[in-house]
């Protein structure tokens, strides 16, 4: 008995966020006291926008899972993999850091390859176990309406899209192709940009996208915080009073998910164009137009309520 209350109160996804909260602290002390920079971006910038991300996510996974009446085992099971992985992903990106060098794409030595290495292959697993937890909310019974457990499934398969879309990251750039076809050995494989170079391209504030060419990161920032807006699409339908067990809504959510692939979609493929988000092409700029005023639509119309859907 005692070690099945142990296991039905796992507090694992509980103890990250405690301590995202906390590195997110740190890093901001950090990033005021040291001037170091690399690539063109202060140094402790990307350890601070990794605890934010996480920070904002991780809590949202739980509510989630805290509301499956799937297996315990199952459930803890995904909690402590995603907190130890993210936990070791957070540990190796500040280390790195703290040494002034780069956490992704570094093969400068055999140290910085080993390490990118095994954070490519621990939030690969991180993101399977997030998509595992998708599925489990979708195929169990769910404390809370079915719009809500829509919400939290619908919204987790577009993180999980988004996170596997990353792996176009680390493939090599044409001129690495180069480099490694000749038989040299290049300090960087991968980017997160298509066109231009880390460190040579101008770079928005705060999220450091590049303003000049694709980047990959615009996919995964949209794919990451489709669940925060599908939840709060939720909290609105609540507040006036829909019901969140009908088709109707039903639908009204996923169609939310929909668009949120399709916005996913629509990044993805200007970045891959070579396309700033801050500079779209004719086509993309009509595309996420088109997505955002859907968007906007299904949020006007969920503070409006329509007649009907209420009983």
């Amino acid at each position: 008995m005692a070690n099945e209350q142990i296991e039905q109160n796992s507090k694992a996804l509980q103890a990250y966020t405690v301590f995202a909260a906390v590195g997110t602290i740190v890093t901001l002390l950090a990033l005021a006291l040291d001037t170091r920079s690399l690539s063109g971006e202060p140094v402790w910038l990307k350890p601070l926008k990794f605890f934010l991300s996480t920070l904002i996510f991780i809590p949202t996974l739980e509510f989630g899972l805290a509301r499956t009446k799937a297996a315990t085992k199952y459930v803890n099971l995904i909690r402590r993999v995603v907190a130890s992985g993210l936990l070791f992903e957070m540990l190796v990106i500040c280390a790195q850091a703290f040494r002034g060098v780069k956490s992704h794409f570094n093969y400068t030595t055999p140290l910085d390859g080993a390490l990118f290495a095994a954070m490519g292959i621990v939030i690969s697993i991180v993101v399977l176990f997030v998509g595992w937890g998708a599925i489990l909310i979708l195929r169990s019974p769910f404390a809370g309406s079915s719009a809500l457990k829509q919400a939290f499934g619908w919204g987790l398969l577009v993180f999980v899209v988004a996170a596997f879309l990353g792996t176009q990251m680390p493939r090599p750039t044409p001129a690495q192709r180069r480099l490694l076809e000749s038989g040299q050995s290049s300090p960087t494989i991968g980017s997160h940009f298509v066109g231009s170079v880390e460190g040579s391209t101008k770079l928005a504030p705060l999220t450091a996208w590049s303003l000049e060419s694709g980047d990959l990161r615009v996919t995964h920032f949209v794919g990451m915080h489709v669940p925060q807006l599908l939840l709060a699409l939720v909290w609105l339908l609540r507040r006036r009073k829909w019901n969140l067990n009908s088709p109707q809504v039903i639908g009204f959510v996923r169609a939310g998910a929909g668009l949120g692939f399709l916005a996913m979609g629509i990044t993805f493929a200007q970045a891959k164009l070579a396309e700033s988000v801050f500079n779209l092409g004719t086509n993309s700029a009509l595309l996420l137009i088109l997505t955002g005023a859907a968007t906007f639509a299904i949020f006007v119309r969920a503070a409006i309520g329509p007649k009907g859907f209420h009983k």
